[in-house]
């Protein structure tokens, strides 16, 4: 039989080496709600890279198919408005 465990690892300085210690436990693996676990993934992937947040989103099945993220690039706010500004002709 298995459990479902939130864990991180703490480094014990007498013992020389990391502990796992339990955050959270989610029960016996076949009581589990999988939704309720889908959930935390969804929620904890809003502090990840695109890329990462991607993958997760590929593990849960919620990826749309109308959508793949390419890449991103920083610019500045000043500059974005500009470019908008232009492009919708607001100028004119």
């Amino acid at each position: 039989m298995a459990y479902l465990q939130l864990a991180h690892n703490e480094w014990d300085p007498k013992a020389k080496y990391a502990k796992a210690k339990v955050i959270y436990s989610f029960g016996r693996e076949d009581e589990v709600d999988r939704a309720v676990l889908e959930r935390l993934a969804k929620s904890i992937s809003r502090f990840l890279s695109p890329k990462q947040a991607w993958e997760i989103e590929t593990l849960t099945g919620e990826v749309s198919d109308d959508f793949q993220f390419q890449s991103s690039k920083r610019l500045g706010g000043a500059w974005l408005l500009d470019q908008l500004w232009r492009q919708l002709g607001l100028g004119e």
